[in-house]
């Protein structure tokens, strides 16, 4: 009887969880497609009384911050990063789909497998790991911003550029280069 009183006791004393503030701070890339995800999150936390502090980074800084413990957690991130990322454990519940794609200004080719893309020059942004993983190996330069990969495209630079279809889409329109440089 002793035993069931101070266990009565003790839980008297702990903190209600209904008062007890429940934080988060996540890290994400600069992009449009985080920042949706963001804002499921933060719906998705609230319900089970998180707060959620995001934290915008370039894409591979954002990693390196997860990594270290300097943040929570990714906002979202490709199956399979924990490979390298040891630290990070995904949580396997979706918040979003992206589809890859190839955007350039004046190649017309038909994509088959990531090996299509090796006589072209690809611009790619850092910390883009799925275009980081299927172009070793091929003449591939990596910038912090998607702004930057379709500037150059758009400008002759680089034949082509990798980039999710929301971000790239959201890029082309924000930059007014839409008469310059489509999807193949």
């Amino acid at each position: 009887m002793k035993i069931l009183i101070s266990l009565a006791i003790i839980v008297m004393f702990l903190p209600n969880s209904s008062n007890a503030k429940n934080i988060l701070n996540l890290g994400y890339p600069i992009d449009p497609i985080s920042k949706l995800s963001a804002k499921v999150l933060v719906e998705a936390y609230k319900r089970i009384d998180f707060e959620i502090n995001f934290k915008e980074f370039p894409a591979e800084r954002s990693l390196q911050m997860s990594n270290t413990g300097s943040v929570d957690g990714e906002v979202n991130r490709v199956m399979g990063i924990d490979g390298k990322y040891t630290n990070l454990i995904m949580i396997p519940c979706p918040i979003n789909f992206f589809e890859g794609v190839v955007f350039t200004k004046n190649h017309n080719f038909f994509i088959e497998g990531w090996s299509s893309l090796k006589p072209y020059t690809i611009a790619i942004r850092i910390g883009a790991k799925f275009a980081e993983n299927g172009t070793k190996g091929m003449n591939v330069k990596k910038f912090v911003t998607y702004e930057k990969i379709f500037m150059l495209v758009s400008k002759d630079r680089y034949d082509v550029c990798i980039s999710s279809r929301i971000n790239g889409l959201y890029q082309i329109k924000r930059d007014k280069i839409g008469d310059k440089i489509g999807t193949v």
